[in-house]
């Protein structure tokens, strides 16, 4: 319909803009889920009205340069002389459906812009020359500016409500369709984790430090949260989230919570737990009733003043979560670059370094007898990841690892449980002495291997060296899984063996403190005065910011072993004290920041030292009372001698990574 005013060009181009600026805001209010998955009775997701404007917009180009509107349509002529414009816009719906999320925004930001771009260089006549002006072969006689006007701003309004009332017809879903909604998503979130390998999945992070087993450790505790709610259950105990944060509704707070709860998951653990969770709470709903869906929020958790139905809770926390979180683990994923071969040796170093400075203090009680759950002991450990990584140099020499490792084809094909089973078994009574030898040799012969190979062909695919095989992944990817990644998997593992240390000695224990505080003075003697005071991390920390840290921590030790208040020796208010370790290590690092490298070493000497001199001076049984003997106001079971590793060996080692990438200025 045509404006009763003339406007001009720039008239026009900001009532374009305003438009599309208001389409835009509305959007973003949006999920991907809620973008693709409902649909209206004719079929249509609220991303196929977008991009059914962005194809009028884009044939609004060939218009006007006089050119054919219906190849860009993708329309022909008998079909457009028809005038159906159900079964026009069909067609263009049926053609673009699949576009993923990505797509079809750049896909509308594009053809936009390049309309506003157009527009911009007609003058005030051009816009009211008639519509067989730019297309001869019609007989239309109307400005052209209804059309521009139709197919841009008032084609914004008149499809936002309809959008509006998809996404709302969410909320009205039938049981039925909320379980084929779930498992859609599953389906699809599931098809895509399987692409990924188990170190892509535990070692790359985001800025946040999240891996991929994070997120998906985050929606099955989101689904939890939902399996509580709807048994008329405390979410946020259902969660494992106290009363105090949950009520704050800072989810970056809750969520890391959980994160850091379940950050020492196994791969195994995860998949029990994610597993479980999801198949209770699919279940769940599928014993409720439509009616029971739409009862509000507040008749399942009545301390809440919320009415709008449950269903949506359901829906946030199933398959709209999988599809919101899936592209930042891609992002994850995606952000590991291929490795030079220069950067896997010293990768494959470094790891193996890890390894040798983990085992060097354990005591053959450790080493040879405490086992898992699973009645592997650190040795099993050791000799698994040797055994696989001989599998590896069989591979780079392009013969059968299967054969190699003398594994049965039947075990082979039943997957790794068997075959490690088969491994374990076979060198349970090799001596330490043993294996250490067999893992030296292997793992020079590997060093070899690489160290001949070229950095192309370290990136040529996994099936030039096993031809039974259509894997894609480059070689890299394969000697990371199954050296410095394998290693990283197992020595949590190992550490949980190991830290059974109900029984270690004062001597062992000291022993322990000793290599870990060799294994931090070696990697910083090494590093270069800026390496040390200037380069940092994305939070600004230097890595004289990171041994500083270790410092406080250990000074808090130490007031700890004297039986005095932690939070008041380290001078930390008990607002920050309470808010956990983040807020408490960002006073510290401002507080030390100015700090010279030369008053730094002094101050962790001196600390040092004088930890080394109390656990000197306690007794063998003293150090295996429970926490709380030292502090009167915690119940924590664990005993001193489990926080003295954690705050000096085992807290050494977890920083040693983070200071090496902020020296290699990554």
């Amino acid at each position: 319909m045509a404006e009763t005013q003339r406007m001009t060009v720039a008239e026009l181009v900001a009532a374009i803009d305003e438009g599309w600026n208001d389409l835009n805001s509305y959007l973003a209010t949006l999920t991907p889920t809620q973008l693709t998955v409902p649909k209206d009775a004719a079929g249509w997701s609220a991303q196929d009205h977008v991009i059914h404007i962005a194809d009028y917009e884009r044939s609004l180009i060939p218009f006007l340069d006089k050119g054919n509107r219906l190849s860009v349509l993708g329309i022909d002529a008998a079909t457009w002389a028809e005038g159906d414009y159900v079964k026009i816009n069909g067609i263009m719906q049926q053609r673009s459906k699949n576009k993923t999320v990505e797509e079809a925004r750049k896909y509308a930001d594009d053809a936009h812009q390049q309309l506003v771009d157009k527009i911009k260089t007609l003058s005030d006549e051009d816009l009211y020359r008639p519509y067989n002006y730019y297309q001869p072969e019609s007989q239309y006689d109307t400005p052209a500016i209804d059309l521009l006007q139709d197919d841009t701003y008032h084609h914004y309004e008149e499809h936002t409500p309809w959008i509006a009332a998809i996404v709302a017809n969410e909320q009205s879903m039938s049981k039925a369709d909320l379980l084929a909604a779930i498992d859609k998503g599953w389906n699809d979130f599931n098809a895509y984790l399987i692409t990924l390998t188990p170190p892509q999945v535990t070692v790359p992070t985001d800025a946040a430090g999240w891996r991929a087993l994070d997120h998906v450790i985050h929606l099955a505790d989101w689904e939890n949260g939902v399996l509580a709610m709807l048994n008329k259950q405390d979410r946020a105990a259902g969660m494992g989230v106290d009363k105090a944060t949950w009520a704050t509704q800072d989810f970056d707070k809750i969520n890391d919570i959980l994160q850091k709860k379940s950050k020492d998951k196994t791969l195994e653990q995860v998949r029990e737990f994610v597993m479980g969770v999801h198949t209770r709470l699919v279940d769940k709903v599928q014993s409720m009733s439509d009616e029971d869906l739409q009862r509000p929020y507040n008749y399942y958790q009545p301390e809440s003043d919320r009415e709008v139905p449950v269903i949506k809770w359901v829906q946030m926390n199933t398959y709209q979560h999988y599809a919101e979180h899936q592209p930042w683990i891609a992002t994850i994923v995606a952000d590991q670059k291929p490795l030079s071969k220069a950067e896997l040796l010293d990768k494959l170093q470094t790891g193996w370094e890890s390894v040798n400075n983990f085992l060097a203090p354990l005591t053959d009680t450790q080493l040879l007898l405490l086992t898992d759950a699973g009645g592997w002991t650190v040795k099993d450990h050791v000799i698994h990841l040797a055994a696989w990584e001989d599998g590896l140099t069989a591979l780079l020499d392009k013969q059968d690892r299967r054969t190699h490792m003398d594994i049965d084809e039947a075990t082979w094909s039943s997957g790794d449980d068997p075959i490690n089973a088969v491994i374990q078994k076979r060198y349970k009574d090799l001596s330490w002495a043993g294996v250490q030898q067999k893992r030296q040799e292997i793992h020079h012969k590997l060093l070899k291997q690489i160290d001949a190979m070229s950095d192309e062909t370290l990136q040529g695919a996994y099936g030039a060296y096993n031809t039974n095989s259509k894997s894609k992944r480059s070689i890299t990817e394969y000697v990371s899984g199954q050296s410095f990644d394998h290693y990283a998997a197992h020595i949590p593992w190992m550490a949980a063996i190991a830290a059974d240390k109900a029984q270690i000695s004062k001597a062992a224990l000291l022993k322990q403190v000793q290599a870990g505080w060799d294994t931090v003075n070696t990697f910083i003697t090494g590093l270069s005065d800026a390496q040390k005071t200037q380069l940092t991390d994305t939070a600004g920390w230097t890595v004289k910011d990171h041994v500083i840290h270790l410092a406080a921590w250990e000074d808090g030790l130490t007031a700890l072993l004297d039986k005095q208040d932690r939070r008041t020796h380290m001078d930390i208010d008990e607002a920050t004290w309470d808010a956990g370790d983040d807020p408490i290590n960002a006073v510290l690092q401002k507080r030390y920041k100015d700090l010279t490298w030369a008053e730094v070493l002094e101050k962790r000497q001196t600390i040092h030292d004088k930890l080394l001199n109390q656990i000197n001076a306690i007794s063998e049984e003293t150090l295996h009372q429970p926490f709380s003997a030292f502090n009167p106001h915690t119940k924590m079971k664990h005993t001193i001698a489990d926080y003295i590793s954690g705050t000096t060996p085992d807290h050494y080692v977890e920083h040693i990574p983070w200071m090496a990438a902020i020296a290699k200025g990554q």
